[in-house]
Order: structure tokens, then C-alpha cells, then sequence
């Protein structure tokens, strides 16, 4: 299994310090800004500490890319460390469009590529950071136009530096878009639910060619997340610091306890995977009957809310989507098995706000 994780949000202390007062637009001192932090969690004592951080930390930064926005002349000469300005470039994105307790069935991940212009000692200022907002808002509006569903919203956005030059840095954008109109599923397959393994391959009868079990089982999961507790009146979930988890059949770390040696493509794993070393690969092996698949369907289950959530820095992260989930052959060696990615996030409670204005669904930022 692959993770792919960012700096977090509780590594980001000085970020968030930075970000708490608004340098330059205000002239509080450090005792204000300190009697205003207490004013402010004695107001709303449902938010943890590391929830007020992250929420002052947003709305400072929103409040300051409108500031320059609004006064293009204006230079602030602010600096900050890369991951810290990525941090907050995706966190404050997210907060903004990301959306939150919403159920999803069909869900689409795109990428794309943006460059924020670094400053001297190699971090990156706030009026570059502020310009790289927009660019990014325009990228992700393009991606969600066209994601050819009819009810979407925005799940996430992850940032991941990539590339960094003398005076740039180049990150690459993951977008994860889910559509809302989902069909009720039953958490369970029934004695018609004879599936090829992937590849499209349809049911095992030839009747339907359009999906396969490991769409099935992806679907099955995304329409049965559990739904988060209902937040306190008059605020709500926002969420910071995803993680991509890729989990595949044939790792070892999925390996079933207690199937016996030696494998027969038969359950060997808790994702499905079939090895002509194992075994000759028949249309039975590659055919999954309802057994078959309410044991990958449970096993992924507890992938998902048992077993990942115990690896090192994954506490406080809640899961919020499958964002891929399919099967595939592959030659070279010959070799067939499920994989899919699987998004966690870090969930704040935060007061609740109108949306923002423009919405992706906008022409114009």
C-alpha cells in the first residue's frame, strides 16, 4: 500500500501563527490579538484548539487575498516556507468550495499543473500566493465543467509539490469530483450478482457489459459511508490535510490471515488477485459469484475503518471517499487484481458562512 501526504496541518504551527493576524491591515498588538483569541474561543467552546487555528488561519488569508486583490498596488513583502504556503493555498480552497456531508456514488479524480512564483530564500510570497488563488480556482472551475455529471460537487482538492526551480515551484493539482445522484444501495449483493473481476468485463452471463465487480464493489462503498454527526447548530464541517491511501490486490500487506498456504486465487488477499502462479487463471476465477463479493466488499470495509485508520498519523483523519476502485489485467507478468485510492481527511468544526460568491458554477472569479 502507497500513502501520499503533504506536511500537516499540526506541523504547520508557525504558518498558522503567521497567517492569525492580519500583518499589515490592522495594527493590533500581540496582547489584542492574544485577548481576542480567548474572546474568540470562549465564544465557541465546541471548537477544539486545533479547529480555531485552522479556521483563524483561513480567514486571514481570505481576508488578505481580497485585501490585494482589491489594492493590486499594494506589496505586502510576505514570506513563507513552500509547504506552508501550499498548506494554506489548499486548505483555504477547500474550505471555500470543498464539499461537505454530501453523499456520492460516481466519482471522477482529474490533475493538472500550476506554478507559484518563488522569492528570495526560497519561499514564496503572499502576493504570488494570492495570484496562484485565482489560477487555481480557474483550473478546478475548467475540470468541474466538465466532468459530464449532472449533480456534482467538489469532494477535494490535493496539492502536491512536484517540482521546484530557482525562482518557481511546480505543483500538481488533484481534483476529486463526485456525482450526487446516487441510487440506494443495499449493502449487500444478492444471488444475481455473478460479476467479472474488472476490465468492464460485465456480468459473468454476458447479459451486461457496462460495469464489472470492481465498479460494483466501488459503488457499493462510496453509497454506504457512514454519515458524520450532525455539527452544532450554526456551524459546520470543513476539512484540511487529505491523505491518498492506494491499496491493491497482491500486496502483502493485504494478504488474508488465516488462508492457507500455498495460494490458489481463491481469496488470497482482502482486494482480489489472480496469479497463474498460483493457479490456472478459468472463467471461474475470473468470474466473482455473491460470495465472493460480499467478502471484498466487507474486507474493504475494513480496510477503510479499521486497519488504515491505526497507521502512524492517520488519528485524527476521517474517511471521506473511494475515489477509484477497478480492476485490471496486466501482462509481463500476467497478473489480474482490484486497486483503488482511498481520501482521508483531518475535520474541523467551524462556524457556519454563506457560501462564497462566485461558485465554481460561475463564469467569472
Amino acid at each position: 500500500m502507497k500513502r501520499t501526504q503533504k506536511t500537516t496541518f499540526f506541523a504547520l504551527t508557525v504558518a498558522a501563527g503567521l497567517m492569525v493576524a492580519v500583518v499589515g491591515f490592522n495594527a493590533c498588538t500581540k496582547q489584542e490579538n492574544a485577548k481576542g483569541q480567548q474572546g474568540f474561543q470562549a465564544q465557541h467552546p465546541e471548537m477544539t484548539t486545533g479547529d480555531i487555528a485552522y479556521y483563524n488561519s483561513i480567514v486571514s488569508l481570505k481576508k488578505k487575498i481580497k485585501y490585494i486583490k482589491e489594492n493590486p498596488q499594494y506589496k505586502s513583502g510576505e514570506l513563507m516556507s513552500i509547504d506552508s504556503a501550499i498548506w494554506l493555498l489548499e486548505s483555504t480552497f477547500n474550505y471555500e468550495y470543498g464539499s461537505t456531508g454530501e453523499s456520492y456514488r460516481e466519482v471522477k479524480t482529474d490533475s493538472t499543473f500550476l506554478e507559484i512564483e518563488i522569492a528570495e530564500d526560497g519561499k514564496i510570497g503572499l502576493d504570488d500566493l494570492s495570484a496562484t488563488y485565482y489560477d487555481l480556482f480557474g483550473e478546478v472551475q475548467e475540470i468541474y465543467a466538465n466532468t459530464g455529471f449532472d449533480d456534482k460537487g467538489l469532494i477535494l482538492v490535493s496539492l502536491h509539490p512536484v517540482m521546484t526551480k530557482s525562482n518557481t515551484a511546480t505543483v500538481k493539482v488533484e481534483t476529486v469530483t463526485g456525482n450526487k445522484s446516487i441510487d440506494p444501495e443495499p449493502g449487500v449483493f444478492g444471488e444475481d450478482d455473478y460479476w467479472m473481476y474488472g476490465d468492464l468485463g460485465g456480468s459473468c452471463d454476458g447479459l451486461i457489459d457496462t460495469t464489472d465487480a470492481a465498479h460494483k464493489i466501488w459503488y457499493m462503498t462510496n453509497a454506504n459511508i457512514p454519515p458524520q454527526p450532525w455539527p452544532p447548530p450554526g456551524y459546520i464541517y470543513k476539512y484540511s490535510d487529505p491523505v491518498t491511501w492506494t491499496v491493491e490486490g497482491g500486496d502483502e500487506d493485504w494478504r488474508r490471515t488465516g488462508d492457507p498456504e500455498p495460494k490458489d486465487n481463491y481469496l488470497d488477499y482482502y482486494l482480489y488477485y489472480a496469479d497463474p502462479a498460483n493457479g490456472t487463471i478459468t472463467d471461474e476465477v475470473l468470474c466473482l459469484e455473491p460470495d465472493e463479493m460480499n467478502n471484498y466488499y466487507n474486507w474493504l470495509q475494513n480496510i477503510i475503518y479499521d486497519w488504515l485508520p491505526q497507521e502512524p498519523g492517520m488519528e485524527d483523519h476521517v474517511f471521506m471517499v473511494v475515489s477509484g476502485f477497478v480492476g485490471e489485467s496486466y501482462t509481463n507478468p500476467l497478473k489480474y487484481k482490484h486497486w483503488g485510492t482511498l481520501e482521508y481527511a483531518i475535520m474541523h468544526l467551524v462556524p457556519w458562512s454563506p457560501p462564497p460568491v462566485p461558485a465554481l458554477e460561475d463564469d467569472e472569479q
